[in-house]
C-alpha cells in the first residue's frame, strides 16, 4: 500500500518536517484554537473535555 508506515521513502523537504511535539500540538491545542474550542478541548487541564488513548509504545519509538 502506497504511503504505508513500513515503507522507507526519502523526505522531500526535510526543513519543513515537524517534530513529534509540533505534530501533537497541531492536532490538539492548535486545532482546538482554530475551531474556537480551546477553552473546552485541546489540552489536558481541569475542566476541559478529553478523549484518552493509551499506546503500547512511547513516541520516541514511533518513527
Amino acid at each position: 500500500m502506497e504511503g504505508a508506515p513500513q515503507e522507507e521513502k526519502p523526505v522531500l523537504n526535510k526543513e519543513e518536517c515537524l517534530s513529534h511535539e509540533q505534530a501533537l500540538a497541531a492536532v490538539t491545542l492548535d486545532a482546538a484554537w482554530q475551531c474556537h474550542m480551546d477553552h473546552l478541548v485541546g489540552s489536558l487541564e481541569p475542566g476541559k473535555l478529553a478523549d484518552m488513548v493509551i499506546l503500547a509504545r512511547t513516541r520516541s519509538t514511533m518513527a
